[in-house]
């Protein structure tokens, strides 16, 4: 008798188990395939087409004109502040500086003689101011007549 005492309580407690396994995958839900998650770099390519309009708009212009020899760059390309972007023909260019050269020894020609009466008359006014009394003599001098004298060794 205690060995079918035994055998039901063992049932029993196997009863008890798969019940609630059973309760247990209930409870759980379906099983759905999943993906194992593990960080890495992101790396993506998209292919697409459309179009991109810009926010801002950059106008550039030049303050000279002449003819363009060689162009750089072309539409879209992408620049940085300095980059040669045009060659223009030199010769309008060196004309104007010839032009500006000129123009720069002419007012170097006429001003500087100016100058220089200027600077003369004020060092003569003070070596008169300074010593006025070697400057009266020496006025008396030139006006008196110098006379030289010559000896003979």
């Amino acid at each position: 008798m205690e060995f079918n005492r035994y055998r039901r309580v063992v049932l029993a407690v196997m009863l008890v188990l798969a019940l609630g396994f059973l309760l247990l995958r209930q409870w759980q839900g379906p099983g759905l395939p999943g993906y194992r998650i593990a960080p890495m770099p992101l790396v993506q390519t998209v292919v697409a087409t459309g179009r991109i309009v810009s926010v801002s708009r950059a106008q550039i212009g030049s303050e000279l004109t002449g003819v363009v020899l060689e162009r750089r760059v072309q539409e879209s390309d992408k620049v940085s502040p300095g980059t040669i972007l045009l060659v223009l023909r030199s010769d309008d260019l060196a004309a104007q500086v010839r032009q500006a050269e000129a123009a720069l020894s002419q007012l170097q020609s006429t001003t500087r003689p100016q100058a220089k009466v200027t600077l003369d008359r004020k060092a003569l006014a003070d070596l008169a101011a300074t010593d006025a009394a070697a400057f009266t003599k020496l006025v008396e001098l030139a006006q008196g007549g110098l006379k030289s004298k010559v000896t003979s060794a």
